[in-house]
C-alpha cells in the first residue's frame, strides 16, 4: 500500500506574518489616501468598515515611523538621546556627542558599550562621524 504523501505545511514565521500584516495595512492606508471610503476599502479587501478604519490607522502609523530615522534605534538608545536632549536629527546628535568629554559619556545611565556601538553604526549609516571610543 503506498504511503500518503506528506503535505509541506510549513507555517510562516512571526516575522513573515508581521511583514505581511504591515504591507496590508499600508495598502489599506494608500487606498484611503486615494479617496476611497472605509466601506469601499472593506469591499476591495474583503474586510469590514471597522477593520478598514483600524488598518488605515495602523498603516498611517507605520509610514510615519519609517519617516523618522530615530526609529531605527533601539528604545534604550532613543531614551538616552531624549533624556539627554541630544537632538532629533543625526547631525544634531553627532554634534552633541562630539562636544561631550569622554568621562561624561561613561556616566550616562543605560549607555554601555553595546548602545554606543549601535549609535556609532547608526550615525555612520546616516553620513555622520561615529562616536569617539569611550
Amino acid at each position: 500500500m503506498p504511503r500518503p504523501t506528506q503535505k509541506s505545511t510549513q507555517r510562516p514565521t512571526q516575522a513573515e506574518l508581521t511583514r505581511n500584516a504591515d504591507e496590508r495595512a499600508q495598502q489599506v492606508y494608500r487606498a484611503h489616501a486615494r479617496g476611497l471610503n472605509f466601506k469601499k476599502i472593506g469591499a476591495e479587501f474583503g474586510i469590514s468598515r471597522s477593520r478598514a478604519r483600524q488598518l488605515t490607522k495602523r498603516g498611517q502609523d507605520l509610514l510615519r515611523r519609517k519617516d523618522n530615522p530615530l526609529n531605527e534605534l533601539s528604545t534604550r538608545v532613543r531614551n538616552v538621546l531624549y533624556d539627554n536632549k541630544c537632538g532629533q536629527t543625526p547631525e544634531e546628535i553627532s554634534q552633541w556627542f562630539a562636544a561631550q568629554p569622554l568621562r561624561h559619556l561613561r556616566t550616562i545611565v543605560n549607555f554601555g558599550a553595546g548602545s554606543q556601538k549601535e549609535l556609532s553604526c547608526w550615525l555612520a549609516r546616516h553620513g555622520q562621524q561615529p562616536l569617539k571610543e569611550a
